[in-house]
Order: structure tokens, then sequence, then C-alpha cells
């Protein structure tokens, strides 16, 4: 999480940031439409030796999902809070210098009152049960696929992949604690916990490990130690 500008080829003040979409070490670089062709052809020009190659883009939507990275449009839209997500921890309320003070900026009020009141949905991990989903048998989810919880219609699958270092289907999707009237209930990590999982593929039911945070890839898997886990406050 740290940026600066470089100079690539004849390209100049190239915005490089020490981040990725997909959790593996990597850059995103702003690049000037004029020069973009030609920074491509210097970088892999560079790295030819090295084995630099071009990946899909469903590859890093598979990675970015088994390492349980949000995106944004797909999983995430201006109704989710940052409770809801799991990124409450980016939130910085106070100041960090001697003379401590509030933060101020849109939505801070809204921010706290959720913190005290509880959420009413959570963005979750869907592991889907090996043993019981097929994948060379059974349709794939993509996306839009009823989610139950202990029989009980409780959201909606958001986006999912085949998580190859994991060896099973991975799905994303936000949960609710719907009442007897649909009314939706307040609830904690406890309640997501304790609950047994389906997700509806073509009709059929399939059953399923919930996550709240990513979990623990083979040690091979190289990942930013800032950005690897999604944490959710439990």
């Amino acid at each position: 999480f740290t940026c600066r500008h470089l100079n690539i080829g004849c390209a100049p003040d190239v915005l490089t940031m020490s981040m990725t979409h997909t959790g593996e070490l990597g850059y995103v670089m702003y690049i000037p439409s004029e020069f973009a062709l030609h920074v491509l052809d210097s970088i892999e020009e560079a790295g030819k030796d090295l084995g630099v190659k071009h990946c899909g883009y469903y590859e890093m939507h598979a990675v970015r999902i088994e390492k349980f990275y949000a995106l944004w449009g797909q999983d995430l839209d201006s109704k989710s809070t940052l409770y809801e997500c799991g990124r409450a921890f980016r939130v910085k309320l106070e100041s960090t210098n001697s003379s401590s003070r509030d933060i101020d900026f849109i939505g801070r009020d809204a921010f706290i009152r959720q913190k005290k009141e509880g959420i009413k949905k959570i963005l979750v991990m869907l592991l889907l049960d090996a043993a019981d989903h097929d994948v060379e048998v059974d349709q794939w989810p993509w996306g839009g696929e009823p989610i139950f919880r202990d029989g009980t219609y409780a959201g909606r699958v958001t986006t999912s992949a085949y998580g190859y270092t994991l060896g099973r289907h991975v799905c994303l999707g936000f949960i609710h604690n719907y009442g007897e009237n649909r009314e939706e209930m307040p609830f904690d990590s406890k309640w997501v916990h304790n609950g047994s999982y389906e997700i509806e593929i073509g009709g059929l039911r399939f059953s399923a490990d919930v996550k709240l945070n990513s979990p623990v890839l083979p040690p091979s898997i190289s990942t930013q130690k800032s950005g690897t886990n999604y944490r959710h406050s439990d």
C-alpha cells in the first residue's frame, strides 16, 4: 500500500502502487493512454527471460475470490457499508498525532451508529462441499444463486469461481437474518457460524462451509502480508 512515480521506458511519471486485486505480490499502474502500449512492450521485453506472461480476466477473478477479495460493482456497491463487507478496520476515526481529535468524513455518524446497533447483512465466503458438489458433473455457480441457512432463504451469491488451491468452488455473497415477517434482524458472527448453509444451483442444493475470513492457503502461494486476510470483526 505504498506508491511512487516511475519512469518506464520513455513513459515519465507512471503512478505505480504496491497493491493488486488478486492478493498476489504485484503492482497497479496508472499509465497515460498515449504511453499504454509502449509501457506494455517495455515490461514484456524486460520480463521475457523471467517467463512473464499474460493472464486472463477469469484467472484473476478466480484468484481474488479464493482470497476473499470483494470487487466493487460485482460484490459491493454504494449500499454496502464497511461493517457489512468486513472493511471497518480501514476506517480512521481519530487523528494519531499528539493533539488527538476526531476525523470528520461523510457517513461518520452512520458508521458509528451501525457499530452500536449491529448489522443486518454481511458478506461471507461459502466453500462448496467437494464431496457433495462434483465439478465434473454438477452445474457450476456463476452468481445470483440463492443461499439458504438452516433451510431458510438468507441471500444470494454475488460472484463465484473455482478455487484451484482449495480444490472446490468458492462463492461470495451477502446473507441476511430475516424475521418471521421478512424484516431484517441484527446478528453477530456467532449467528453466522452456527448456521448450516446450502447454495441452490440449477434447482439442486449443495452444502457449503461458511467463512468470515479468507482461508489459509498453501505456503507456496505468495501473498501480500498487509492485504491477504479479509478480516471481519468478531
